[in-house]
């Protein structure tokens, strides 16, 4: 699996490793490990190895609540210890996931981490992770100047004209005016009445009576034979014996098949057995390599 990850590494985005229910404790070790081994080396051989020396590939796992059977439950401040730990190696790092969002109550635990992780936000694209927080100042209005009145014009005073005097007439006999003829009107003409026929003396004629449409006789039903109705195709009986298979008789029963053995624990081939991992998960292998606390379920 680990071969096929270099093989398929520059085509990935980002790889989530679990660093919970495995070879890792970081929640109790450190992420420098202890007791277990060191989170912080198999990170290291991801980034190296894998990815070119790119660490914003790697994106570190966390599980809240649900992996007590294998003592890998981290809450909210061990989290941000062991992110804190791995800024200091990896500035610019993948960042951070959980198991499962319905542990987040209120959102505390992703709340408490996000702040870490938002420390190296936008880094693997070159800017700055960590902007100055400097308030920048407000600047002062800039007072608008008040603009001056624009006097009005005053205007010039209209010149008076002055008027010409009315020459007197000259001392001459008085002259009766001549009358202005009035024009004589046009007679209007009268159209002239245009003659109305006289009918041509011609015996009244009497109208042709318009005649009634003949009713088309309605035709009456011939009897017949009425048309047998279609049957309906008789639907094949459906075999209740076939059984429907179910998750309860199918078993991972080899080394490399898809599946596990919790549902039924006996159907190992000989050689393996089952081996319950956590509370949802079951196996058969040949041993249980995966982690301590697992168990043999199996006759």
């Amino acid at each position: 699996y680990y071969n096929v990850i270099k093989e398929v590494a520059s085509s990935m985005d980002f790889l989530m490793p679990q660093y919970y229910n495995g070879v890792t404790r970081p929640n109790t070790d450190g992420i420098n490990g202890g007791v277990h081994e060191s989170a912080l080396q198999h990170f290291k051989t991801l980034v190296t190895d894998c990815f070119g020396n790119d660490p914003t590939k790697v994106v570190f796992g966390f599980c809240i609540s649900d992996c007590s059977g294998t003592g890998s439950n981290s809450n909210a401040q061990q989290a941000v210890s062991v992110m804190n730990d791995l800024n200091k190696e990896y500035p610019c790092n993948g960042g951070a996931f959980f198991w499962v969002a319905l542990h987040d109550t209120n959102g505390d635990w992703s709340q408490t981490v996000g702040r870490t992780v938002s420390q190296t936000r936008g880094c693997s694209s070159g800017s700055n992770p960590n902007p100055p927080s400097t308030p920048m100042p407000t600047p002062m209005p800039t007072p608008m100047p008040t603009p001056m009145p624009t006097p009005m014009p005053t205007p010039m005073p209209t010149p008076m004209p002055t008027p010409m005097p009315t020459p007197q007439p000259a001392n001459e006999p008085d002259a009766t005016p001549m009358p202005t003829p009035m024009p004589t009107p046009m007679p209007t003409p009268m159209p002239t009445p245009m003659p109305t026929p006289q009918p041509a003396n011609e015996p009244d004629a009497t109208p042709e009576p318009t005649p009634m449409p003949t009713p088309m006789p309605t035709p009456m039903p011939t009897a017949g034979k009425t048309p047998a109705p279609t049957p309906m195709p008789t639907p094949m009986p459906t075999d209740a014996s076939t059984p429907v298979p179910t998750a309860d008789n199918q078993c991972a029963r080899r080394i490399g098949m898809w599946g596990g053995c919790m549902q039924n624990p006996n159907c190992c081939e000989a050689g393996l057995a089952c081996y319950q991992q956590s509370r949802w998960w079951a196996r058969c292998l040949r041993r249980c390599w995966y982690a301590p606390e697992c168990k043999k379920i199996s006759n």
